[in-house]
Protein backbone atom coordinates (compact mmCIF):
# COMPACT_ATOMS: atom_id res chain seq x y z
CA UNK A 1 0.00 0.00 0.00
CA UNK A 2 1.23 3.78 -0.70
CA UNK A 3 2.07 6.36 1.16
CA UNK A 4 -1.16 9.07 1.85
CA UNK A 5 -0.69 11.23 -1.09
CA UNK A 6 0.28 14.55 -0.69
CA UNK A 7 -2.39 17.70 -1.06
CA UNK A 8 -2.08 20.06 -3.57
CA UNK A 9 0.56 22.78 -3.17
CA UNK A 10 -1.28 25.89 -2.71
CA UNK A 11 0.21 28.59 -1.50
CA UNK A 12 -3.47 30.37 0.06
CA UNK A 13 -4.59 26.77 1.36
CA UNK A 14 -7.78 26.41 -0.46
CA UNK A 15 -8.83 23.12 -2.19
CA UNK A 16 -8.73 21.90 -5.18
CA UNK A 17 -12.39 23.54 -7.57
CA UNK A 18 -11.04 22.10 -10.83
CA UNK A 19 -9.13 25.06 -11.98
CA UNK A 20 -6.76 23.22 -14.74
CA UNK A 21 -3.98 25.91 -13.55
CA UNK A 22 -4.40 24.22 -9.95
CA UNK A 23 -4.01 20.93 -11.54
CA UNK A 24 -0.52 21.64 -13.38
CA UNK A 25 1.19 22.07 -9.99
CA UNK A 26 0.03 18.23 -9.47
CA UNK A 27 0.96 17.37 -12.83
CA UNK A 28 3.80 14.35 -12.98
CA UNK A 29 3.62 14.09 -9.04
CA UNK A 30 1.29 10.96 -8.35
CA UNK A 31 -1.59 11.41 -10.91
CA UNK A 32 -2.47 13.00 -13.90
CA UNK A 33 -4.49 16.34 -14.55
CA UNK A 34 -7.97 16.88 -14.24
CA UNK A 35 -10.54 19.27 -15.53
CA UNK A 36 -13.53 20.01 -13.81
CA UNK A 37 -12.70 17.79 -11.17
CA UNK A 38 -14.47 17.42 -7.78
CA UNK A 39 -13.66 19.60 -4.68
CA UNK A 40 -12.45 17.41 -3.43
CA UNK A 41 -9.60 15.74 -5.75
CA UNK A 42 -7.22 14.60 -5.34
CA UNK A 43 -8.06 13.60 -1.56
CA UNK A 44 -11.32 12.06 -0.84
CA UNK A 45 -13.23 12.85 2.45
CA UNK A 46 -15.84 10.73 3.19
CA UNK A 47 -19.34 13.01 3.82
CA UNK A 48 -21.93 12.57 6.78
CA UNK A 49 -25.32 12.31 5.95
CA UNK A 50 -28.34 14.22 7.59
CA UNK A 51 -30.85 13.28 9.02
CA UNK A 52 -33.04 14.03 6.42
CA UNK A 53 -30.88 11.83 4.02
CA UNK A 54 -31.22 8.72 6.16
CA UNK A 55 -34.74 8.76 6.64
CA UNK A 56 -34.44 8.61 2.73
CA UNK A 57 -32.09 5.87 2.74
CA UNK A 58 -34.11 3.85 5.05
CA UNK A 59 -37.41 4.44 3.26
CA UNK A 60 -36.00 3.35 -0.60
CA UNK A 61 -34.26 0.25 1.70
CA UNK A 62 -37.82 -0.27 3.06
CA UNK A 63 -39.01 -0.30 -0.35
CA UNK A 64 -36.69 -2.78 -1.42
CA UNK A 65 -37.55 -5.08 0.64
CA UNK A 66 -41.49 -4.49 -0.08
CA UNK A 67 -41.04 -5.06 -3.68
CA UNK A 68 -39.44 -8.84 -3.08
CA UNK A 69 -42.01 -9.92 -0.66
CA UNK A 70 -44.85 -8.30 -2.54
CA UNK A 71 -43.40 -10.32 -6.25
CA UNK A 72 -43.36 -13.75 -4.27
CA UNK A 73 -41.51 -15.33 -6.42
CA UNK A 74 -40.00 -18.76 -5.17
CA UNK A 75 -36.41 -17.48 -4.56
CA UNK A 76 -34.91 -14.09 -3.42
CA UNK A 77 -32.74 -12.38 -5.95
CA UNK A 78 -29.88 -13.38 -2.92
CA UNK A 79 -30.95 -17.27 -3.21
CA UNK A 80 -31.01 -16.91 -7.40
CA UNK A 81 -27.72 -15.80 -7.56
CA UNK A 82 -26.49 -18.25 -5.15
CA UNK A 83 -28.35 -20.96 -7.43
CA UNK A 84 -26.39 -19.39 -10.02
CA UNK A 85 -23.05 -18.98 -9.06
CA UNK A 86 -23.01 -22.63 -7.59
CA UNK A 87 -24.33 -24.19 -10.91
CA UNK A 88 -27.43 -25.53 -9.19
CA UNK A 89 -29.67 -24.27 -12.75
CA UNK A 90 -32.17 -27.27 -11.74
CA UNK A 91 -33.48 -25.23 -8.59
CA UNK A 92 -33.90 -21.81 -10.08
CA UNK A 93 -37.09 -20.16 -10.79
CA UNK A 94 -35.84 -18.02 -13.64
CA UNK A 95 -32.88 -16.84 -15.33
CA UNK A 96 -30.88 -14.54 -12.99
CA UNK A 97 -31.30 -11.05 -14.21
CA UNK A 98 -27.63 -9.11 -14.42
CA UNK A 99 -28.61 -5.66 -13.77
CA UNK A 100 -25.74 -3.53 -15.48
CA UNK A 101 -26.94 -0.04 -14.80
CA UNK A 102 -23.83 1.53 -14.67
CA UNK A 103 -23.88 4.97 -12.35
CA UNK A 104 -25.68 7.27 -15.06
CA UNK A 105 -29.41 5.60 -15.04
CA UNK A 106 -29.66 5.33 -11.17
CA UNK A 107 -28.30 9.30 -11.33
CA UNK A 108 -31.59 9.69 -14.08
CA UNK A 109 -33.74 7.95 -11.70
CA UNK A 110 -32.72 10.11 -8.26
CA UNK A 111 -34.14 13.22 -10.35
CA UNK A 112 -36.62 11.49 -11.97
CA UNK A 113 -35.51 11.84 -14.95
CA UNK A 114 -35.73 15.03 -15.47
CA UNK A 115 -32.40 15.68 -16.61
CA UNK A 116 -31.42 17.68 -14.08
CA UNK A 117 -28.87 16.06 -12.57
CA UNK A 118 -25.30 15.50 -14.82
CA UNK A 119 -24.45 11.91 -13.78
CA UNK A 120 -20.81 11.84 -15.27
CA UNK A 121 -20.47 14.97 -12.98
CA UNK A 122 -22.32 14.83 -10.26
CA UNK A 123 -21.64 11.35 -8.68
CA UNK A 124 -18.04 11.69 -9.06
CA UNK A 125 -18.13 15.52 -7.31
CA UNK A 126 -20.53 13.53 -4.60
CA UNK A 127 -20.60 9.70 -4.38
CA UNK A 128 -23.30 10.31 -1.57
CA UNK A 129 -25.66 11.15 -4.67
CA UNK A 130 -24.85 7.49 -6.23
CA UNK A 131 -25.52 6.05 -2.65
CA UNK A 132 -29.41 7.31 -3.11
CA UNK A 133 -29.37 6.64 -6.89
CA UNK A 134 -28.65 2.64 -6.57
CA UNK A 135 -31.38 2.60 -3.81
CA UNK A 136 -33.69 4.68 -5.34
CA UNK A 137 -33.31 2.75 -8.73
CA UNK A 138 -33.93 -0.46 -7.54
CA UNK A 139 -36.86 0.54 -5.40
CA UNK A 140 -38.49 2.03 -8.40
CA UNK A 141 -37.35 -0.98 -11.13
CA UNK A 142 -36.96 -4.37 -8.78
CA UNK A 143 -34.08 -5.23 -10.24
CA UNK A 144 -31.97 -8.31 -9.22
CA UNK A 145 -28.94 -6.42 -7.93
CA UNK A 146 -27.68 -3.23 -7.61
CA UNK A 147 -25.15 -2.39 -9.70
CA UNK A 148 -22.51 0.20 -8.33
CA UNK A 149 -19.24 1.34 -10.90
CA UNK A 150 -16.43 1.92 -11.15
CA UNK A 151 -15.84 5.85 -11.13
CA UNK A 152 -12.32 5.52 -13.31
CA UNK A 153 -10.26 2.87 -15.49
CA UNK A 154 -7.17 3.65 -14.22
CA UNK A 155 -6.13 6.04 -16.98
CA UNK A 156 -5.68 9.30 -14.80
CA UNK A 157 -4.41 7.61 -11.39
CA UNK A 158 -1.72 5.82 -13.04
CA UNK A 159 -0.08 9.61 -13.56
CA UNK A 160 2.43 10.45 -16.13
CA UNK A 161 0.72 12.60 -19.01
CA UNK A 162 -3.09 11.57 -18.66
CA UNK A 163 -5.39 14.65 -18.77
CA UNK A 164 -8.77 13.96 -17.31
CA UNK A 165 -12.19 16.11 -17.74
CA UNK A 166 -15.37 15.22 -16.21
CA UNK A 167 -18.33 15.29 -18.91
CA UNK A 168 -22.26 15.25 -18.30
CA UNK A 169 -22.68 11.29 -19.42
CA UNK A 170 -19.45 9.85 -19.95
CA UNK A 171 -18.67 7.01 -17.55
CA UNK A 172 -16.70 7.10 -15.80
CA UNK A 173 -15.03 10.47 -16.88
CA UNK A 174 -13.35 10.80 -20.20
CA UNK A 175 -9.74 10.78 -20.37
CA UNK A 176 -6.73 11.87 -23.23
CA UNK A 177 -4.94 9.18 -21.58
CA UNK A 178 -1.10 8.66 -21.48
CA UNK A 179 0.27 7.29 -24.86
CA UNK A 180 4.00 7.20 -25.41
CA UNK A 181 3.83 3.68 -26.61
CA UNK A 182 7.11 3.24 -27.65
CA UNK A 183 8.94 4.95 -24.09
CA UNK A 184 6.41 3.70 -21.51
CA UNK A 185 8.23 1.17 -20.11
CA UNK A 186 11.02 3.95 -19.59
CA UNK A 187 8.48 6.13 -17.50
CA UNK A 188 7.52 3.21 -15.73
CA UNK A 189 11.07 2.33 -14.92
CA UNK A 190 11.37 6.14 -13.97
CA UNK A 191 7.89 6.59 -12.24
CA UNK A 192 6.30 8.80 -14.49
CA UNK A 193 3.89 6.09 -14.26
CA UNK A 194 3.39 4.29 -10.93
CA UNK A 195 1.46 1.37 -9.91
CA UNK A 196 -2.10 2.11 -8.39
CA UNK A 197 -3.22 1.73 -5.26
CA UNK A 198 -7.45 1.64 -5.27
CA UNK A 199 -7.19 2.48 -1.20
CA UNK A 200 -5.67 6.21 -1.99
CA UNK A 201 -5.24 6.82 -5.62
CA UNK A 202 -7.52 9.31 -7.22
CA UNK A 203 -11.05 8.48 -7.38
CA UNK A 204 -10.86 4.91 -5.65
CA UNK A 205 -11.38 5.87 -2.71
CA UNK A 206 -14.68 7.74 -3.33
CA UNK A 207 -16.05 4.69 -5.56
CA UNK A 208 -14.66 2.13 -2.61
CA UNK A 209 -16.54 4.63 0.10
CA UNK A 210 -19.97 4.35 -2.25
CA UNK A 211 -19.78 0.62 -2.13
CA UNK A 212 -19.46 0.57 1.76
CA UNK A 213 -22.28 2.69 2.08
CA UNK A 214 -24.65 1.13 0.24
CA UNK A 215 -23.43 -2.18 1.87
CA UNK A 216 -24.13 -1.07 5.22
CA UNK A 217 -27.38 1.10 4.85
CA UNK A 218 -28.55 -2.18 2.62
CA UNK A 219 -27.68 -4.46 5.65
CA UNK A 220 -28.82 -1.96 8.08
CA UNK A 221 -32.35 -1.88 6.83
CA UNK A 222 -32.69 -5.43 6.02
CA UNK A 223 -32.46 -5.00 2.08
CA UNK A 224 -29.12 -6.66 2.14
CA UNK A 225 -30.97 -10.06 3.07
CA UNK A 226 -32.84 -10.48 -0.02
CA UNK A 227 -30.54 -8.27 -2.79
CA UNK A 228 -26.92 -8.37 -3.59
CA UNK A 229 -24.45 -5.69 -4.78
CA UNK A 230 -22.60 -6.14 -8.21
CA UNK A 231 -19.58 -4.67 -8.00
CA UNK A 232 -17.01 -3.48 -10.33
CA UNK A 233 -13.42 -3.46 -10.36
CA UNK A 234 -13.33 -2.37 -14.03
CA UNK A 235 -9.58 -2.55 -14.44
CA UNK A 236 -8.46 -2.87 -17.75
CA UNK A 237 -4.75 -3.96 -17.35
CA UNK A 238 -1.90 -1.38 -18.08
CA UNK A 239 -4.66 1.56 -19.90
CA UNK A 240 -1.22 3.56 -20.66
CA UNK A 241 -2.70 4.18 -23.93
CA UNK A 242 -5.76 4.25 -25.86
CA UNK A 243 -7.28 1.04 -27.01
CA UNK A 244 -6.84 2.23 -30.63
CA UNK A 245 -3.27 3.00 -29.31
CA UNK A 246 -2.83 -0.56 -27.64
CA UNK A 247 -4.01 -2.61 -30.18
CA UNK A 248 -1.83 -1.16 -32.83
CA UNK A 249 1.27 -1.88 -30.46
CA UNK A 250 0.21 -5.09 -30.09
CA UNK A 251 0.46 -5.67 -33.66
CA UNK A 252 3.87 -4.05 -34.28
CA UNK A 253 5.57 -5.13 -30.93
CA UNK A 254 3.91 -7.78 -28.85
CA UNK A 255 6.91 -8.32 -26.68
CA UNK A 256 6.25 -4.58 -25.61
CA UNK A 257 2.67 -5.00 -25.57
CA UNK A 258 2.87 -7.94 -23.18
CA UNK A 259 5.53 -5.86 -21.01
CA UNK A 260 3.51 -3.53 -20.49
CA UNK A 261 0.69 -5.54 -19.63
CA UNK A 262 2.44 -7.66 -17.45
CA UNK A 263 2.94 -4.46 -15.33
CA UNK A 264 -0.44 -3.67 -15.52
CA UNK A 265 -1.77 -6.75 -13.69
CA UNK A 266 -0.98 -5.39 -10.07
CA UNK A 267 -4.03 -2.99 -10.79
CA UNK A 268 -6.97 -5.23 -11.36
CA UNK A 269 -5.86 -7.89 -9.23
CA UNK A 270 -5.37 -5.09 -5.74
CA UNK A 271 -8.85 -3.43 -7.23
CA UNK A 272 -10.74 -7.10 -7.07
CA UNK A 273 -8.79 -7.60 -3.69
CA UNK A 274 -10.28 -3.81 -2.31
CA UNK A 275 -13.65 -4.51 -3.71
CA UNK A 276 -14.19 -8.12 -1.83
CA UNK A 277 -12.83 -6.68 1.07
CA UNK A 278 -16.13 -4.95 0.97
CA UNK A 279 -18.61 -7.10 -0.35
CA UNK A 280 -19.00 -10.47 0.44
CA UNK A 281 -18.19 -13.21 -2.42
CA UNK A 282 -20.62 -15.69 -0.83
CA UNK A 283 -23.35 -13.26 -1.36
CA UNK A 284 -21.86 -10.72 -4.09
CA UNK A 285 -21.16 -10.57 -7.40
CA UNK A 286 -18.19 -8.72 -8.80
CA UNK A 287 -16.99 -8.26 -12.17
CA UNK A 288 -13.84 -7.05 -14.20
CA UNK A 289 -13.93 -5.21 -17.40
CA UNK A 290 -11.25 -7.49 -19.26
CA UNK A 291 -10.06 -6.60 -22.97
CA UNK A 292 -7.26 -9.00 -22.80
CA UNK A 293 -6.64 -9.90 -26.81
CA UNK A 294 -7.28 -6.47 -28.51
CA UNK A 295 -8.14 -8.26 -31.05
CA UNK A 296 -4.99 -10.40 -31.99
CA UNK A 297 -5.71 -14.12 -29.95
CA UNK A 298 -2.20 -15.25 -31.64
CA UNK A 299 -0.21 -11.79 -30.57
CA UNK A 300 -2.06 -11.51 -27.06
CA UNK A 301 -1.02 -15.07 -26.31
CA UNK A 302 2.40 -14.24 -24.31
CA UNK A 303 0.57 -11.55 -22.06
CA UNK A 304 -2.44 -14.67 -21.60
CA UNK A 305 0.18 -16.47 -20.44
CA UNK A 306 0.64 -13.75 -17.35
CA UNK A 307 -3.29 -12.42 -17.63
CA UNK A 308 -4.21 -16.12 -16.05
CA UNK A 309 -2.55 -15.05 -12.14
CA UNK A 310 -6.10 -12.09 -12.09
CA UNK A 311 -8.20 -15.57 -12.26
CA UNK A 312 -5.48 -17.35 -9.68
CA UNK A 313 -5.50 -13.65 -7.49
CA UNK A 314 -9.17 -13.14 -7.02
CA UNK A 315 -12.24 -15.18 -5.88
CA UNK A 316 -14.65 -15.88 -8.30
CA UNK A 317 -15.64 -13.20 -10.59
CA UNK A 318 -17.13 -12.62 -14.17
CA UNK A 319 -15.56 -11.15 -17.12
CA UNK A 320 -17.10 -7.98 -18.91
CA UNK A 321 -15.71 -8.95 -22.49
CA UNK A 322 -15.59 -6.10 -25.01
CA UNK A 323 -15.11 -6.40 -28.89
CA UNK A 324 -15.77 -9.92 -30.58
CA UNK A 325 -13.91 -12.56 -29.13
CA UNK A 326 -15.15 -15.37 -31.52
CA UNK A 327 -11.65 -16.18 -31.96
CA UNK A 328 -10.18 -16.14 -28.41
CA UNK A 329 -13.15 -17.38 -25.61
CA UNK A 330 -12.28 -21.25 -26.01
CA UNK A 331 -8.45 -20.34 -26.08
CA UNK A 332 -8.84 -18.33 -23.06
CA UNK A 333 -11.19 -21.32 -20.80
CA UNK A 334 -8.82 -23.88 -22.05
CA UNK A 335 -5.45 -21.35 -20.98
CA UNK A 336 -7.08 -20.86 -17.79
CA UNK A 337 -8.11 -17.08 -18.35
CA UNK A 338 -11.29 -17.37 -17.24
CA UNK A 339 -12.79 -17.15 -13.97
CA UNK A 340 -16.62 -18.25 -12.94
CA UNK A 341 -17.89 -16.63 -16.61
CA UNK A 342 -18.33 -13.17 -18.78
CA UNK A 343 -20.78 -10.62 -19.66
CA UNK A 344 -19.72 -10.53 -23.45
CA UNK A 345 -20.97 -7.37 -25.34
CA UNK A 346 -19.86 -8.50 -28.94
CA UNK A 347 -19.39 -12.26 -29.07
CA UNK A 348 -22.73 -13.79 -30.41
CA UNK A 349 -24.78 -15.63 -27.61
CA UNK A 350 -25.39 -18.78 -29.51
CA UNK A 351 -21.54 -19.20 -30.02
CA UNK A 352 -20.56 -17.95 -26.11
CA UNK A 353 -23.17 -20.20 -25.08
CA UNK A 354 -21.66 -23.53 -26.82
CA UNK A 355 -18.24 -22.23 -25.62
CA UNK A 356 -19.02 -21.59 -22.08
CA UNK A 357 -21.47 -24.62 -20.96
CA UNK A 358 -18.27 -27.01 -22.67
CA UNK A 359 -15.57 -25.33 -20.14
CA UNK A 360 -18.87 -24.76 -17.13
CA UNK A 361 -19.09 -21.10 -17.30
CA UNK A 362 -21.71 -18.61 -16.67
CA UNK A 363 -22.70 -16.30 -19.66
CA UNK A 364 -24.55 -13.98 -21.61
CA UNK A 365 -24.01 -11.76 -24.28
CA UNK A 366 -26.02 -8.29 -24.19
CA UNK A 367 -25.90 -6.77 -27.84
CA UNK A 368 -25.57 -3.33 -28.77
CA UNK A 369 -29.08 -3.33 -30.44
CA UNK A 370 -30.34 -4.47 -26.99
CA UNK A 371 -28.44 -0.94 -24.96
CA UNK A 372 -30.20 1.10 -27.66
CA UNK A 373 -33.40 -0.15 -28.50
CA UNK A 374 -33.46 0.46 -24.70
CA UNK A 375 -33.40 3.91 -25.79
CA UNK A 376 -34.96 4.26 -29.10
CA UNK A 377 -37.78 1.32 -29.70
CA UNK A 378 -40.95 0.80 -28.23
CA UNK A 379 -41.26 -1.73 -25.25
CA UNK A 380 -42.69 -4.06 -27.85
CA UNK A 381 -39.61 -4.15 -29.78
CA UNK A 382 -36.97 -4.42 -26.10
CA UNK A 383 -39.86 -7.53 -25.16
CA UNK A 384 -39.05 -9.12 -28.48
CA UNK A 385 -34.90 -8.62 -28.09
CA UNK A 386 -35.47 -9.66 -24.22
CA UNK A 387 -37.09 -13.27 -25.33
CA UNK A 388 -34.80 -13.95 -28.38
CA UNK A 389 -31.88 -13.31 -25.92
CA UNK A 390 -33.48 -15.39 -23.52
CA UNK A 391 -34.46 -18.57 -26.27
CA UNK A 392 -30.76 -18.46 -27.62
CA UNK A 393 -29.20 -18.39 -24.63
CA UNK A 394 -30.86 -20.11 -21.81
CA UNK A 395 -29.90 -24.00 -20.47
CA UNK A 396 -27.07 -24.23 -18.15
CA UNK A 397 -24.63 -21.27 -17.07
CA UNK A 398 -26.68 -18.49 -18.80
CA UNK A 399 -28.13 -15.06 -16.71
CA UNK A 400 -29.91 -12.30 -18.10
CA UNK A 401 -28.21 -9.22 -18.49
CA UNK A 402 -29.81 -6.41 -18.32
CA UNK A 403 -29.01 -3.48 -21.01
CA UNK A 404 -29.78 -0.81 -18.75
CA UNK A 405 -27.11 1.58 -19.21
CA UNK A 406 -27.85 3.81 -22.04
CA UNK A 407 -28.42 7.53 -20.11
CA UNK A 408 -31.06 8.06 -22.75
CA UNK A 409 -33.33 4.42 -21.60
CA UNK A 410 -37.04 5.02 -21.34
CA UNK A 411 -38.80 3.75 -17.94
CA UNK A 412 -41.64 1.94 -20.03
CA UNK A 413 -38.70 -0.01 -22.12
CA UNK A 414 -36.58 -0.72 -18.40
CA UNK A 415 -40.52 -1.73 -17.16
CA UNK A 416 -40.75 -3.99 -20.16
CA UNK A 417 -37.23 -5.89 -20.24
CA UNK A 418 -37.84 -6.25 -16.40
CA UNK A 419 -41.17 -7.85 -16.31
CA UNK A 420 -40.14 -9.92 -19.78
CA UNK A 421 -36.96 -11.34 -18.09
CA UNK A 422 -39.09 -12.00 -14.82
CA UNK A 423 -41.79 -14.05 -16.52
CA UNK A 424 -41.12 -15.25 -20.11
CA UNK A 425 -38.13 -16.33 -18.41
CA UNK A 426 -39.89 -18.45 -15.69
CA UNK A 427 -41.56 -19.84 -18.22
CA UNK A 428 -38.49 -20.60 -20.13
CA UNK A 429 -36.72 -22.58 -17.21
CA UNK A 430 -40.33 -24.37 -16.82
CA UNK A 431 -39.78 -25.82 -20.14
CA UNK A 432 -36.32 -26.53 -19.57
CA UNK A 433 -36.61 -28.47 -16.28
CA UNK A 434 -39.15 -30.79 -18.12
CA UNK A 435 -35.91 -31.94 -20.56
CA UNK A 436 -34.16 -34.69 -18.97
CA UNK A 437 -30.98 -33.24 -18.68
CA UNK A 438 -31.32 -29.72 -20.34
CA UNK A 439 -30.21 -27.75 -16.75
CA UNK A 440 -27.15 -29.86 -16.52
CA UNK A 441 -23.72 -29.28 -17.82
CA UNK A 442 -22.38 -30.91 -20.87
CA UNK A 443 -19.13 -33.12 -20.07
CA UNK A 444 -16.54 -31.26 -18.31
CA UNK A 445 -13.77 -30.13 -20.93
Amino acid sequence: MSKEIPKIPLPDGKPYLGDEKVARLYYGNRVGRVIDGPPWWPNFIPPAFSEEELWEIERYCAQMVKNVKELNEPLTPVERWRATREFRFGDLDRPYGMATTFNILPMRALDCFSDSLKPGIDVHWYPKLGVKAHLCFNAKFKMDCVNPYTFSYGDTELGGAAVAKFTEYTAPYWTQLYSDPEHVMDDIKTGKLHPLDPYHDGTYPAYLWMVRKLKEFMKKHGAYDYIPILGTACAMGALTMSLKDMIKLNKRNPELYAEVQKWGLNYPITFGRAMWDILDPDHDILWICDFPTYGNLEQAKPYLEQHKIIVKAIPQFLHMIGFDQTNAIEYMCQNGNISLGAIELATPLEFAKKVYQKYHKLYDTITNEQYSAAATETPERNVELTKANIDTGAGPGYFFGVPATDPWAKIENLEAIVKTYREYGKQKWDELKKKPGALEWPQAQ
